[in-house]
């Protein structure tokens, strides 16, 4: 078959030009590669201006106006293929059911979507796949799957009937795998990988594979990671060498519109060594990660001078980690990134009664913290033998809680009653008492309505503030040195002044000697062994005249941060990307052999997208298992954008070293749903072709096709997503 003067000559053809500078591009196929290719009139020189540009809006203005013929310059077969796709009356085609032969809608959902990918589908629909067919191919088909498929294909958009059966394509797909044979319910994906796979072979321009080694790349230790400008720009040239091997034994338009790269890197734990390889891949497969919103309330420690609102009352912070995240790793670090401190100064813990119920250990996962807790972040030093740490109670005289017996005095009985947040703060063990004191006054003031000391009234003789007052000797408020259960305990300041019978101070004695003094002495040497402990305890009792100073609103002003308004539990596509990014430690099982210290070693593996394909097709992996005979499905609603996907943030990071690389920015045509149970599920697809028609959104159910609102789109059906890439109108002005 003898080829137009327009049609675009096999990619493995083009060496040294456009073609060889773009596949060094970061971002994998860029205008340059797909520019001789959207020259091509395929469906007249109007299309030029529209497919594969705009935003969907801007493109369905643009087809609204237009219709067969368009002018002159197109290939008669270009002009019929467009008047076969438009219809003679303006209706476009491609919105026909397939029926289902017996537990074939896992099949019926991936054609339909797979169906609606332009490049690929005119491809088929104009012939032009049986230049490219080759039979003597030991992976393939022979042509046969290839055949079957376009077969489909021109009876989905040049057809008449509402429904057809792809019989023929069933047979030869069970002839060459036979685990899709019969009536058994299978997987979508594993049918799509498939048959991406087998077009691919089948149509793969390269009629002899030559043996080429693929590139190894290595960087040796820490000495190679200094100058990141010259580590990036070496990995990158690495995967644009990786990627000129695959096209050498790959070059089909499979490749050319589904396939992208992906990066791996595996760093040894001991040396530092680094191995990077790249793969190439047809579809990325996303764990949907099992996220939670952790509500913490993050206190900054009040330094000298500090007045602004953020350095005296609380944050309440939202952030979104995994489930099966550490409080010590993902949590912390999420906290730390947005409040802007150190992350081990960072200490977690639980607030109960108005008090710290417990510290979170840092080993514990996030799922331990329930939903109802209230969880706080501290600012602390570091847990050295140079610092104090202490907690902090704030008391006054209030009604004490009944203890449930009936009787009315002790429902009425008053007492030490807590109030506000506590507090967990440090201070250097060499601090004087004095020093201790103004830290401790500094993050309890936000409670008082004036940060001046009151005027000390008179109050009735062996009253309990009468007692306590003669102990403070005129300090500014009580600080009380407690155990764990808030009862006062001595502090050393030497011989007591007032002989005590027996040796055991008096209840009256030991509430004057539990009070921190206002002096030069080392608080080491006031607090005795309880410095050896690893916390300290103080309560600041609000009695007599400090009562009346308490402003409970505002030292219990929260400051929210905007996360909060944001804070959803649901995961994104971008979360599901930035898990699949994140570095993992292989396990014991599957350790990695490092080639410096010969020997294996339990690797930190990362892969990342190096190079973006034109088609992004994403599985969300909704099948989970419990154990080695159960497999649950994942119910979780994803959510993933309909217009607009930035990938730019999920591809490994480099340098622009090359100019006008392809932009990273998707948008969705298709999507296979899954509903039910694994082995006993039904399968549909939602798709939309808004390069040829309007843009609207139609569901595939089987053999029955209707219009669906782009509302339902995002739902917990979603399990294979197709996007595709926004390419600028460049190649425009190169006629």
């Amino acid at each position: 078959q003898a080829q137009s003067s327009d049609e675009l000559p096999p990619l493995a053809s083009v060496k040294g030009g456009t073609t060889e500078s773009a596949s060094r591009r970061p971002f994998g196929p860029t205008v340059a590669i797909f520019a001789p290719r959207l020259r091509q009139p395929l469906i007249g020189p109007s299309r030029r201006k529209t497919a594969w540009t705009a935003p969907p809006t801007e493109r369905r203005r643009a087809h609204s106006g237009r219709r067969r013929g368009g002018g002159g310059g197109g290939t008669e077969m270009a002009d019929g293929l467009e008047e076969d796709i438009w219809g003679t009356d303006g209706r476009v085609r491609g919105k026909c059911g397939l029926n289902n032969l017996g537990n074939t809608c896992f099949m019926n959902g991936a054609l339909q979507a797979l169906s609606h990918a332009t490049p690929l589908v005119l491809h088929f629909l104009s012939n032009r796949y049986l230049s490219d067919i080759n039979v003597s191919n030991p992976l393939g088909t022979g042509g046969r799957l290839a055949r079957e498929y376009a077969r489909m294909v021109r009876d989905m958009w040049f057809g008449t009937a509402p429904a057809i059966s792809p019989v023929g394509l069933k047979r030869a797909i069970a002839r060459f795998a036979p685990r899709f044979a019969g009536t058994s319910q299978h997987d979508a994906q594993e049918l799509l990988g498939y048959l991406l796979d087998g077009l691919h072979e089948d149509l793969n321009r390269v009629r002899r594979s030559a043996y080429v080694s693929l590139p190894d790349a290595s960087l040796d230790g820490p000495n190679d990671r200094t100058d990141r400008h010259l580590r990036q720009e070496y990995l990158d040239y690495v995967g644009a060498d990786a990627w000129d091997v695959h096209r050498m034994r790959n070059d089909s338009t499979i490749s050319d519109d589904f396939q992208g790269q992906f990066r791996s890197t595996c760093e040894c734990p001991s040396c530092g060594r680094t191995s990077v390889t790249h793969e190439a891949f047809n579809h990325v497969s996303l764990e949907i990660p099992a996220l939670r919103v952790v509500v913490a309330l993050v206190f900054r420690s009040v330094g000298d001078g500090a007045e602004e609102p953020w350095a005296v009352n609380p944050v309440r912070v939202a952030v979104k980690v995994k489930a099966n995240a550490t409080i010590g790793g993902e949590l912390k670090r999420s906290l730390s990134q947005i409040c802007d401190i150190p992350f081990d100064r960072l200490t977690m813990v639980e607030i109960y009664d108005n008090k710290i119920h417990q510290l979170l250990d840092d080993n514990n996962v996030v799922s331990s913290i329930g939903r109802n807790d209230l969880i706080a972040a501290y600012e602390v030093n570091p847990y050295t033998s140079n610092f104090i740490h202490a907690v902090i109670s704030l008391r006054h005289i209030g009604i004490v809680p009944s203890d449930g017996d009936g009787n009315e005095e002790t429902k009425e009985k008053k007492g030490l009653v807590r109030f506000g947040f506590p507090i967990l703060m440090s201070f250097r063990s060499s601090s004087t008492c004095a020093e201790a004191r103004e830290h401790i006054w500094r993050q309890v003031r936000r409670f008082c309505k004036s940060p001046a000391s009151p005027p000390i009234e008179t109050k009735n003789p062996g009253s309990i503030e009468d007692a306590v007052r003669a102990g403070l000797g005129g300090e500014k408020i009580p600080v009380r040195l407690v155990d764990g259960e808030e009862k006062p305990k001595e502090i050393k300041l030497g011989p007591a002044a007032d002989p005590v019978a027996n040796g055991v101070p008096t209840k009256f004695e030991l509430l004057k000697r539990s009070v921190l003094p206002s002096s030069s002495s080392e608080i080491s040497g006031c607090l005795g062994e309880d410095c050896t402990e690893n916390f300290v305890f103080f309560a600041v009792d609000w009695l007599g005249p400090w009562d009346e100073q308490i402003d409970v609103d505002a030292g219990m002003r929260v400051i929210n941060h905007p996360s909060v308004s944001h804070a959803d539990g649901r995961p994104t596509l971008d979360d599901c990307f930035r898990n699949f990014g994140h570095p993992e430690r292989l396990d014991r099982n599957n350790m990695w052999y490092c080639g410096r210290c010969e020997t294996h070693r339990q690797g930190l593996k990362t892969i990342r997208v190096n190079r973006l394909p034109h088609i992004l097709v994403v599985h969300l992996k909704r099948f989970e298992s419990r154990n080695s005979f159960l497999r649950e499905r994942l119910n979780t609603v994803v959510d993933f954008p309909i217009c607009g996907l930035d990938m730019s943030r999920h591809i490994s990071e480099s340098d622009d070293f090359v100019e006008r690389p392809a932009p990273a920015i998707y948008d969705l045509f298709a999507v296979t749903n899954h509903y039910g149970r694994m082995g006993f599920g039904h399968y549909t697809a939602f798709a939309r072709n808004w390069d040829i028609g309007d843009g609207s959104w139609s569901l595939f159910d089987d053999s029955m096709v209707r219009p669906v609102a782009e509302a339902d789109i995002v739902s917990s059906a979603a399990y294979i997503l197709f996007y595709q890439r926004r390419l600028p109108d460049l190649y425009a002005t190169n006629d």
